[in-house]
């Protein structure tokens, strides 16, 4: 069941003309940006999490609080970004969510029966804010949220209390929320490398439903991420004055994520 996504408010530097107003604090990858300029980027991430769901009733039938592991999110989204001032940042994100909830990991619970879902639609946004600059030395900040609902998972079916459950359905509704902070330093011209702590919060609901003893019962299962808190490393490097790209890795106790975006500036 759920792995919820991405990501809640950020604060982002920029400036047009020098590289290093573009290092990116974890969640957000942008190129430089001058006050009133817009940016545009597409974005690839993979992440996979062991989230923990609360107990909840499906009818008659007691579903208790379970571990679910290595539950893996793909995910592409478009990036349109604007810059309120040279060192603050906001941007969208658009695009597309998939999840696979890992069988093998996690055999003999209703989890192993759940599969890949479809995709389903994404939305979200951030801001990134750089808060002191010097020289080649830049300390940012930064966070995102981002939503997607996603079904088609496959069907499931189980015995509860003595009770059968079969053609199960279920739809996950899922918020991520990422902040983080952090020094960068540009080591050469147009190549800056950051690091710092990292914060992953998740909530999702899955909606699940199914026939039981000639009824449709339909329930909530609240899941949440199990570990909140890690780090991240972020390298960005400046191809052109307006084209970027960057690579970044983020993990905590149980979840890790890794992004590549590459984005242009107007």
């Amino acid at each position: 069941m759920k792995h919820v996504i991405i990501i809640w408010a950020v604060l982002v530097s920029c400036t047009w003309g020098y590289a290093i107003e573009g290092t990116a604090a974890a969640p957000v990858g942008t190129v430089p940006l001058k006050k009133g300029h817009f940016g545009t980027g597409i974005e690839y991430i993979f992440a996979e999490d062991d989230v923990q769901t609360e107990e909840s009733f499906f009818g008659g039938v007691r579903l208790p609080a379970d571990k679910i592991k290595k539950v893996q999110l793909d995910r592409i989204v478009f990036v349109p970004s604007y810059a309120l001032f040279d060192n603050i940042i906001i941007l969208g994100r658009f695009g597309g969510s998939r999840m696979d909830i890992d069988e093998n990991a996690n055999e003999g619970s209703l989890a192993s029966q759940q599969g890949t879902s479809d995709w389903g639609f994404t939305a979200g946004g951030g801001v990134r804010a750089v808060i002191y600059k010097k020289e080649r030395f830049t300390w940012a900040i930064s966070g995102v949220i981002t939503w997607c609902e996603l079904e088609g998972f496959d069907p499931w079916s189980g015995v509860f209390n003595g009770i059968p459950v079969s053609d199960g359905k279920m739809k996950v509704n899922l918020t991520d929320y990422q902040f983080s902070t952090g020094p960068a330093y540009e080591f050469v011209e147009g190549w800056i490398l950051s690091a710092g702590p990292y914060a992953r919060f998740i909530d999702a609901d899955a909606k699940v439903s199914a026939p039981v003893l000639g009824q449709t019962v339909k329930t909530t299962i609240h899941i949440k991420e199990e570990d909140y808190f890690g780090g991240y490393i972020s390298s960005q490097l400046m191809i052109t004055d307006s084209l970027g790209w960057n690579v970044r890795f983020a993990a905590t106790a149980s979840s890790y994520l890794i992004g590549t975006n590459v984005s242009l500036a107007f």
